[in-house]
C-alpha cells in the first residue's frame, strides 16, 4: 500500500478533494510517492518521487486520472530494472503499489527536492526526450536532502534505492558524472586546486 501525496495541481486534474486524509504508512520499499505536474511549454509531464529514497520517474501527464497509478508502477519498474533490482523485487514492489490512497504534499524536504529535480528536468528534455533515460539521468543527481539520512553517506537516488533494495550501491550508471547545478559548478571552480 502507498499513498500518493498529490501537489494542488495534480489534485486538481484528478478532482480530489483539499480535505484528504494522511498520508498513510507505506508498505513497500520506496515508502510513499510525491506527484507533480511540470510544465514545459506545451510537454506536460508528471514528476513522481519517492520519499524514500528520492528516485524519481517520469511519465506524460495524459489522462491523468486513468493513468496515474498504472504509469508509475511501469516506470518504476523500468528504472528498477536498469538499476540492477531483480525481477522478483520489482514485482513485489509493484504488487505493493496496487492499493493506493491519496494525500496532500507535507513533507518540506521532498517538496524542495521536486523543485530542484523540476529544473534539472528541463535542462535534460533539451538532450532526450525518452522517459527511462530522464529518470536515470535525476536519479544520479546529488541531494542534500540524502547526505547523512540514518546509515546513508551517498546523496544520489540510485545509490540509495539499490540500498534500500539490499544491494550494492554502485551500479554502471555511477560511471557518468551528475548534472552539475550552478552552485556545484561555482563551488567546484573555487575548491579546485
Amino acid at each position: 500500500m502507498i499513498t500518493l501525496c498529490c501537489s494542488l495541481k495534480v489534485r486538481k486534474r484528478l478532482g480530489l478533494s483539499d480535505n484528504l486524509s494522511p498520508a498513510k504508512p507505506a508498505t513497500t520499499v520506496l515508502g510513499n510517492w510525491y506527484v507533480s505536474l511540470q510544465h514545459f511549454g506545451k510537454l506536460q509531464l508528471i514528476l513522481a518521487t519517492s520519499e524514500a529514497s528520492l528516485l524519481s520517474v517520469v511519465f506524460p501527464a495524459r489522462d491523468l486520472r486513468l493513468t496515474l497509478e498504472r504509469n508509475l508502477q511501469a516506470g518504476l519498474g523500468g528504472v528498477l530494472l536498469a538499476l540492477g533490482v531483480n525481477d522478483e523485487l520489482i514485482t513485489r514492489e509493484q504488487q505493493e503499489m496496487e492499493e493506493v490512497a491519496y494525500a496532500t504534499t507535507t513533507n518540506r524536504s521532498v517538496i524542495g527536492s521536486m523543485n530542484q529535480l523540476g529544473m534539472f528536468l528541463s535542462y535534460e528534455l533539451e538532450r532526450t526526450a525518452d522517459m527511462l533515460s530522464l529518470a536515470l539521468r535525476l536519479s544520479h543527481i546529488p541531494m542534500t536532502a540524502l547526505k547523512g539520512k540514518g546509515a546513508n553517506t551517498h546523496p544520489f537516488p540510485d545509490i540509495v534505492t539499490r540500498e534500500l533494495f539490499g544491494l550494492n550501491g554502485r551500479t554502471h550508471l555511477n560511471s557518468y558524472p551528475p548534472v552539475p547545478t550552478t552552485w556545484l559548478t561555482v563551488r567546484w571552480l573555487f575548491t579546485k586546486k
